[in-house]
């Protein structure tokens, strides 16, 4: 009977201590239930929201009023009502820092993609990866286009630094020929230019106008000119500006754009041209003048002064034949055959020797943005050169475009009949200065393969006023602007979109 009354006692205790474990969280419901409901299924010490409590989710222990939240997971850890959005701007700046956003610096409120760059601090302020340099003394830096979408004709302001003075002689000039009617001739009574031959009149055509195979497809600038054949023994079309002036100590700027179907003394044999003049500066006011002392461009099927460049291949070269044992030759040639039928671009700055036989002269020469060489030359030599300069004052006055073959044996007389050699487009002769503004297509000066000529309105130290000359881009297509100085210093390229 006494271990009876202990078992008893035991099991008493054991259902106390059980109530007693369950009392606060479960409810037991009535004596004769089979399932009563539970308070606190997860065991997390918070009874669920639908019994009276704040626990949100009765099912994982992690989640109640207690909870740590953890932002940006799309979960209510502490039952706020919603998840804690993530704050990864610890600098308040309104950037988020990497990798959640790209603030670089996220200690810093200084430092996020939208700050201003200081250079020469090496911190790397507007997170683009690099540190900006301070531009040194004679560097050209440009700011701000306004507008940045441009279209022809537009007109449009450059702000920046180090862009110099640029003080250019009236006779410069920057030659379309979208003023000509197509296939008219060059030589009319309003045309600065002029057209002579070596060949009587009539019996040639004189240069033309072309709206053929332009080197655009927008019809803006639609014009080029188009030297005909002549019959005889040479093609000897010359078409040519003069009261150009240029004096000693001058910088000339000259570029051209050239569409050709002569390939070199590769196309056509070795019996074929020697020498193919194109177009150069002029001296003596002669236009019957077919090699002008000094400088010239052209093809040499002898591979150009000095054999460079190699055969075929276009040149820019200052040649001075003096007679006296003194010769000078400066050449820069190309180095390749240019594609038929395609345009390329001839390119140089020259300055002119400040006197006879002096060397301070100097030629950088660029086909199709790329440079060709440079380095110093003389100008003049000869007696009838010097007795120029201390006549009239200048070594060159004029520029000539021409279609000039030195030497056409019976071999080569189907250039003769030839009317589709050769075609010029935007001729540019800048006299007084290097500096200038050009839109290229390339992100970087040397990358350019296209450097098309801006007309400028206004240009000072730290703002130019150009108009636009779309060239041979199109509507929605990317251009960079370059400023180069008077030293022959470009700044880097500044993007801008040719509008509609």
């Amino acid at each position: 009977m006494k271990k009876l009354m202990i078992i008893l006692s035991l099991f008493s205790a054991f259902i106390i201590i059980t109530c007693s474990a369950y009392g606060a969280n479960r409810d037991i419901g009535n004596m004769g239930g089979s399932n009563p409901p539970v308070r606190d299924a997860d065991r997390d010490g918070y009874i669920y929201v639908k019994y009276g409590g704040d626990d949100c989710n009765d099912l994982n222990p992690a989640i109640h009023p207690n909870a740590v939240e953890i932002c940006g997971n799309g979960i209510d850890e502490d039952c706020s009502g919603t998840d804690l959005p993530c704050d990864y701007d610890s600098d308040n700046d309104g950037y988020d820092a990497i990798p959640y956003g790209d603030d670089c610096n996220d200690n810093d409120p200084a430092v996020n993609p939208g700050a201003d760059e200081i250079c020469g601090n090496d911190i790397d302020e507007n997170c683009d990866g690099t540190i900006e340099q301070c531009p040194q003394e004679g560097d050209v830096v440009v700011n701000s286009v306004f507008p940045s979408s441009l279209v022809h004709d537009q007109t449009f302001t450059m702000t920046g630094s180090g862009f110099g003075n640029r003080e250019i002689a009236p006779e410069s000039f920057f030659e379309t020929w979208d003023w000509g009617v197509n296939e008219s001739f060059v030589d009319i009574d309003d045309s600065p230019w002029s057209v002579s031959s070596g060949n009587p009149p009539g019996s040639r055509d004189a240069e033309r106008f072309s709206n053929e195979d332009l080197r655009n497809g927008h019809g803006l600038n639609a014009r080029s000119i188009r030297p005909d054949r002549i019959t005889g023994s040479q093609i000897n079309d010359i078409t040519w500006r003069s009261g150009l002036n240029v004096r000693p100590g001058d910088k000339v700027y000259m570029s051209t754009f050239i569409w050709s179907t002569y390939g070199g003394a590769q196309q056509y044999g070795p019996d074929c041209p020697q020498q193919w003049k194109i177009w150069g500066p002029l001296n003596h006011g002669n236009p019957a003048s077919l090699t002008p002392p000094g400088m010239r461009v052209g093809w040499n099927a002898a591979g150009g002064p000095n054999d460079v460049p190699p055969l075929g291949a276009p040149f820019v070269g200052v040649q001075h034949e003096c007679g006296d044992g003194s010769d000078s030759i400066t050449s820069y040639g190309w180095g390749i055959q240019p594609e038929e039928r395609t345009w390329w671009q001839i390119e140089f700055e020259y300055q002119v020797a400040t006197a006879r036989y002096a060397n301070d002269g100097y030629l950088r020469v660029w086909f199709n943005g790329q440079l060709a060489g440079e380095g110093p030359t003389q100008s003049w030599c000869t007696d009838e050169q010097n007795n120029n300069v201390i006549a009239n004052g200048y070594v060159y006055d004029g520029t000539l475009l021409r279609n000039y073959i030195q030497w056409q044996p019976t071999s080569c007389v189907d250039l003769e009949t030839r009317t589709d050699i050769m075609r010029f487009d935007d001729i540019v002769f800048q006299k007084g200065t290097w500096a200038r503004v050009v839109l290229g297509n390339a992100a970087t000066w040397d990358s350019c393969t296209i450097r098309d000529y801006q007309t400028i309105l206004g240009w000072s130290e730290n703002s130019i006023t150009v108009k636009l000359n779309q060239g041979a881009y199109e509507a929605g297509q990317t251009a960079w602007l370059y400023v180069i100085n008077n030293d022959g210093i470009p700044s880097s390229g500044y993007p801008v979109t040719i509008g509609q």
